[in-house]
């Protein structure tokens, strides 16, 4: 991996998934993510680490490159390419994380470290049903359906708890309390990490 200790502090982690219905994620979306993290970056007067993962779109994830004016770097996923994803859940300072992954979400809450949302747009004709309630909760105790994942209400309840920001807010998080338990494993990813560079 590239040495980030040019990097001016604070180091934000932009973590960007990919489509995944009834989310979209095009060109125009990602164009908008680079430029609030810019954005965020600027005023903080820090820099940005870019991680794509699997699922992002390569050809509309170029877009964001011209949306950068701070120091950053860009990491494309691909086979034999570095992927500094753990390295940056123990360095970042600061997440910027798309809203269709709640792993990805919640391995960024659990950092301990401040996380802003981008939330992505959501085809309007997607059709949710109760698995409390009706024939498709009877459906899904018997194990012929699976409720479908409303990962919207996810990061909406996330913002509203305080627990995250939604990326163009001002923060109102807040902390998330590690165990000491927690800090010590956090302390070791973060040595491993640096080792690893």
């Amino acid at each position: 991996l590239q040495n980030w200790q040019d990097l001016p502090r604070p180091l934000i982690a932009v973590v960007v998934g990919g489509a995944k219905f009834p989310i979209r994620m095009g060109a125009s979306d990602l164009r908008r993510l680079a430029a609030e993290a810019n954005g965020l970056a600027r005023e903080r007067k820090g820099s940005l680490v870019i991680i794509l993962s699997p699922r992002t779109n390569a050809r509309h994830a170029q877009a964001m490159l011209q949306e950068f004016d701070v120091p950053y770097r860009f990491y494309p996923w691909g086979p034999g390419k570095p992927n500094p994803y753990q390295a940056a859940l123990g360095l970042a300072d600061e997440f910027v994380v798309t809203s269709e992954s709640a792993s990805m979400i919640s391995e960024a809450v659990y950092s301990g470290k401040p996380v802003n949302i981008f939330e992505l747009p959501q085809f309007p004709l997607f059709l949710s049903w109760s698995a409390k309630y009706g024939l498709g909760a009877v459906a899904a105790r018997r194990g012929w359906l699976q409720p479908p994942r409303n990962i919207r209400r996810i990061s909406r309840q996330l913002i509203r708890k305080k627990i995250v920001t939604q990326l163009g807010e001002k923060p109102r998080v807040r902390p998330y309390f590690l165990s000491n338990e927690d800090i010590v494993v956090n302390k070791l990813k973060s040595m491993l990490a640096t080792a690893v560079e």
